[in-house]
């Protein structure tokens, strides 16, 4: 169980930083997807600007 959590991340760190040019764009891309998909999926709130 634990070996496809670790590769699902894997894949989407990779996806998420696969265009970004230098550290600060890859961590702002990835950081951008955890909060788009991995907050999403679990249900949890989203910042308050993000509700409409």
């Amino acid at each position: 169980m634990a070996s496809k959590v670790i590769a699902a991340l894997g894949a989407m760190i990779e996806e998420a930083t696969v265009d970004a040019y230098g550290d600060d764009e890859q961590l702002t891309d990835l950081f951008t997807m955890i909060e788009r998909h991995g907050a999403a999926e679990r249900g949890c709130p989203r910042k308050r600007s993000d509700r409409t």
